[in-house]
């Protein structure tokens, strides 16, 4: 499955496909042009819905918090925010909150 997205802020890598987002902590000044990260390190999200993009805002490379845009069931695109509060690989599962409906939907 290739990956299409990436973004780096506040020393996480996230990394997206077209339907799985993984994340991993990568400290800065590492002194290194190449950083292994180990598979134990690496969280892996399935959102159930189709990722269409990253989009940052201006204060997400301070914060690691961006937009995920998806695709929902009726096909419509959705921006929800994303954030990762706890990078435990055993138990992942960020944070994501919808940023607004812009057309109202009924039943979803």
């Amino acid at each position: 499955m290739p990956f299409k997205y990436i973004f780096y802020g506040n020393e996480e890598i996230w990394v997206g496909s077209k339907n799985l987002i993984i994340v991993a902590k990568i400290p800065q000044n590492q002194g290194e042009a190449v950083t292994q990260i180990p598979a134990n390190k690496v969280c892996v999200y399935d959102p159930a819905a189709r990722v269409w993009g990253f989009y940052p805002g201006e204060d997400s490379f301070k914060t690691g918090k961006f937009d995920v845009i998806f695709e929902t069931e009726d096909h419509q695109l959705d921006f929800s925010e994303i954030d990762s509060r706890d990078l435990n690989p055993d138990n992942f599962i960020p944070t994501v909150k919808q940023k607004r409906d812009i057309i109202p939907r009924q039943g979803y």
